[in-house]
């Protein structure tokens, strides 16, 4: 469980999510901190179900309270940008 993070994850309704359940708009995911971010992608787009789980998914940082938000590349490891216990 030391090597694990459990992150919410926030789908934004807009485009071809516009449709998109409201229970599955937030998910939390819990996801080892070595794996790759496109393993995190994966599980997000498999929580989302037909038809939405096909639909091209971009993954941001976001951190509301210092209103931050960055792009982060797929085949680096979670732990580049979740590192940090939470305060």
């Amino acid at each position: 469980i030391g090597n694990t993070i459990s992150l919410h994850c926030l789908i934004i309704p807009i485009g071809q999510f516009y449709n998109l359940p409201h229970y599955k708009v937030v998910q939390k995911v819990t996801i080892d901190k070595t794996q790759a971010v496109s393993e995190l992608k994966s599980i997000i787009q498999n929580n989302l179900g037909t038809p939405f789980n096909n639909i091209p998914l971009e993954v941001q940082k976001f951190h509301p309270a210092i209103d931050i938000k960055m792009c982060i590349q797929l085949r680096a490891p979670i732990s580049d940008y979740f590192n940090k216990k939470p305060s």
